[in-house]
């Protein structure tokens, strides 16, 4: 996606990983070898919590041979001492006492630009450490709050942000969902079929997928949450990301949305909410937020087969969640 959106990657000065779930970490080798293949003239540093040795060691040594046949096919063209990590590790936050909910330490302070990124613990439990960041420059403010609960931290170092980007999953949809796994792994094939099975006591297990599907929303953030936060906060732009389902087509979208109760700050537009994509640009200066579309719409349609399952697959859950929905009412 980096490339479709047309992201100078060769120009990457740093990666800022918030915890150590593989959807947070997984293309960290691409990231390293497309920067370096793409100009990037040190070692790619990559910032984290405690644990942050451990992951990019990891990837390291997953991706030396790659990066030892590309210099001998293409040099002197690529650096090799260019290729590969600098661990930058940062401490959590210390909590002096219990009411020091606004915690943070400093990650990274760029001196010509005056940016300077902090980082607060967050509650993604049982996930630790989890950390969000908050990004200051010229008096503007972001934060991202990286996957989490709605928590006193992240309420605190929201304060005053002039766009707040918070994960946000269809609590509603997924609970629904994990409740027909739930009843269709107590049926049997012939209850589900409609017909007689030769093997009417086999049941169908699906009672762990019914366990994640609770479970996952149980450490997010839902949407009315997101809503919630942004209340007390008064952000002028609250980004969701991380949605799930995604709400990548008009119906899903709809679905996501669904039932929701907005705050006085959103009726009368002095928050703006947006659904966030791919290659969403959103500009901070002097206190106005400005978002941008780019290129990415044009060459997401040259992908649509790529997500086609994906969208599939969650209108077949959605159906086959109100079939038995109203099958086991009745």
């Amino acid at each position: 996606s980096c490339h479709l959106i047309g992201l100078p990657l060769g120009r990457l000065t740093a990666v800022l990983l918030t915890h150590f779930h593989s959807d947070h970490i997984g293309e960290l080798g691409e990231v390293m070898t497309f920067s370096w293949i793409g100009g990037r003239d040190t070692k790619l540093p990559v910032y984290g919590p405690p644990g942050i040795d451990k992951v990019v060691a990891g990837f390291a040594q997953a991706y030396e041979m790659d990066g030892g046949y590309r210099v001998q096919h293409h040099s002197p063209h690529l650096d090799q001492s260019c290729h590969g990590f600098d661990t930058r590790p940062f401490a959590l936050p210390s909590h002096d006492n219990s009411n020091d909910s606004d915690a943070s330490v400093m990650v990274l302070q760029c001196f010509s630009s005056g940016l300077t990124v902090k980082a607060f613990e967050v509650d993604h439990s049982p996930v630790r450490p989890a950390v969000g960041f908050l990004f200051e420059l010229a008096g503007c403010k972001v934060v991202v709050s990286g996957d989490t609960r709605r928590c006193p931290s992240l309420l605190s170092n929201s304060s005053q942000a002039d766009v707040l980007v918070l994960d946000a999953l269809c609590c509603d949809f997924l609970l629904l969902a994990s409740r027909t796994f739930q009843q269709c792994s107590s049926c049997s094939p012939s209850q589900v079929e409609g017909k007689a099975n030769p093997r009417p006591q086999e049941g169908l297990d699906l009672s762990f997928q019914a366990r994640v599907l609770q479970d996952i929303t149980e450490y997010h953030c839902g949407v009315q949450d997101c809503l919630d936060i942004a209340a007390l906060v008064k952000p002028q732009l609250l980004l969701l990301t991380h949605m799930v389902p995604a709400p990548d087509n008009p119906l899903m979208r709809q679905i996501f949305l669904a039932g929701l109760s907005y705050p006085e700050v959103m009726r009368r537009g002095a928050t703006r909410m947006l659904l966030g994509e791919d290659g969403l640009v959103v500009q901070v200066q002097q206190g106005r937020v400005t978002t941008i579309q780019s290129s990415w719409r044009s060459a997401r349609k040259s992908q649509w087969w790529g997500s086609f399952f994906q969208r599939a697959f969650w209108l077949l859950l959605f159906i086959l969640s109100l079939v038995f929905a109203v099958h086991f009412k009745e």
